[in-house]
């Protein structure tokens, strides 16, 4: 299968093939001239914004691209070495570089102890509106995340942080799809008064160890490429930086 040669890039579009995601995913091949597969574009439905990703050859895409009825507005996450491609099409707004972090059971690195003052909590469905309550109200700008809804919250893997019967910590997944082995792991989110104790630490090595338990062979975060204090504690974890990706919002250029 095309999008599983390279698992640490398209961890995102193999869990869209999931049965949770599959009915808001939309899926283009990218032929070449000999009708062999060389790239795939996917539109995903599941927020407000879809969310366009790539994968493959360049010339490929662009040919797709120019062939699919394109949303005026997307959410970019795609390889940067596709910016191009993508710009051709799309005016780009503020794009993050980030770095794509990879980790397998074999380079998983657990936490010796965990502080036994803290209250580490397996988050489920009906954390949903406490989730949406720490990202929105605590985030600053770039910081950011979409809202759960308590199906997206049941369905991944979610772990926190409790004081006082309040959430100041935690981290979650993006996708798990045990059928092509993959999970992405993101949101991890500290309150800006409880940054530098680990926290952040905690809440990504328990999302990490729950899905290393389940036997899911490729594990994926996003990290901004600046956030060096958050790409060293990923590396204690055993994660690895491999290609840079973008993300961020566009907007259809024939519309301009």
């Amino acid at each position: 299968m095309f999008l599983g040669r390279n698992p640490q890039e398209t961890a995102y579009a193999l869990g869209d093939l999931d049965p949770a995601h599959w009915g808001q995913s939309r899926f283009w091949g990218a032929w070449d001239a000999g009708d062999q597969l060389r790239g795939v574009v996917l539109l995903y439905d599941g927020f407000a914004v879809p969310v366009l990703s790539l994968h493959g050859d360049v010339e490929a895409l662009e040919a797709a691209l120019a062939s699919i009825p394109l949303p005026r507005e997307v959410f970019v996450l795609a390889p940067e070495l596709l910016l191009a491609v993508l710009g051709r099409h799309y005016i780009t707004g503020h794009l993050y570089a980030l770095r794509r972090m990879v980790l397998t059971p074999s380079t998983f690195i657990p936490l010796r102890s965990t502080p036994s003052r803290l209250n580490l909590v397996r988050l489920g469905a009906t954390d949903a509106d406490r989730l949406n309550t720490l990202y929105k109200g605590d985030a600053g700008p770039g910081e950011e995340v979409f809202a759960f809804s308590p199906s997206q919250v049941a369905s991944g893997v979610f772990y926190g942080i409790e004081q006082d019967g309040r959430l100041v910590a935690a981290a979650g997944t993006h996708v798990v799809a045990p059928a092509e082995g993959v999970a992405a792991v993101g949101n991890v989110f500290t309150m800006p008064g409880g940054r530098g104790q680990g926290w952040g630490t905690v809440v990504t090595h328990a999302v990490t160890a729950e899905l290393v338990d389940r036997g899911i062979q490729t594990i994926v975060l996003n990290v901004k490429k600046d956030n060096l204090p958050a790409i060293r504690v990923y590396e204690k974890l055993g994660y690895r930086q491999t290609l840079g990706m973008v993300e961020g919002p566009a907007m259809r250029r024939d519309l301009f």
